[in-house]
């Protein structure tokens, strides 16, 4: 069962569905509108960090808000669309990217911000896999469940760690650097997982007709 399947998701799809639903109809918004604004606001995640981290926090709180808004207009009023499905997964991976930037500015008086920033380019290539590999696993006409690290509960986890940066001043330091390991950790064990224990049960499919294009994959 994924994050968004649980009680605490339903719950919040529940609550969204009754006291913000309303209102975007009451305003004529559109799913590509929402998607488009919680892009906009996702770039200005890295910015809101350098603030502070609790700005940072409110940047992404709004940003995931309109994440979960627009395929909940989109459902309930009938305005789903193959071009809004790819505009929502294009815009999650740039929102994931500067979601990331602004934990690594958090890390710019380190010490050791040049390590810190190698383990940061890792993580985003991490998160990035994840959604690769899920996507390519479905285009290959396999099913690929909810993960430990889905996008909604590495959403949560941020949202988390933004917290903690935000109110916790003795050892933040090793607060900010135990929640950048345990990252890295989780999202490479879901992409491993994806690609081995998944991926392979493509193998147990009726083969996949492929156009006679000889065109390098492009994904």
């Amino acid at each position: 069962m994924g994050l968004r399947t649980s009680r605490l998701g339903r719950g919040y799809y529940r609550t969204l569905a009754a006291c913000v639903l309303p209102v975007a109809r009451g305003l004529s918004l559109g799913p590509n509108g929402i998607t488009v604004a919680g892009l906009a606001v996702a770039c200005l995640v890295p910015p809101a960090f350098a603030l502070h981290p609790l700005w940072g926090l409110a940047a992404m709180a709004l940003s995931g808000l309109a994440d979960s808004l627009d395929g909940l207009v989109s459902r309930e009023m009938g305005l789903s669309t193959r071009f809004g499905a790819l505009l929502d997964s294009s815009t999650d991976r740039v929102a994931d990217v500067f979601y990331l930037a602004g934990f690594w500015l958090l890390f710019r008086d380190d010490p050791h911000f040049v390590p810190a920033t190698a383990l940061f380019f890792a993580a985003m290539t991490a998160t990035l896999l994840i959604s690769y590999i899920k996507a390519r696993i479905e285009g290959l006409g396999g099913s690929c469940p909810s993960a430990l690290m889905s996008r909604e509960a590495r959403t949560v986890y941020l949202l988390v760690w933004a917290l903690a940066a935000g109110l916790v001043q003795e050892g933040r330091s090793a607060m900010l650097w135990g929640g950048l390991w345990l990252y890295l950790v989780l999202c490479l064990l879901t992409a491993g997982h994806r690609l081995l224990r998944v991926g392979r049960s493509l193998d147990n499919l009726a083969p996949v007709r492929k156009p006679a294009s000889r065109e390098p994959d492009s994904a």
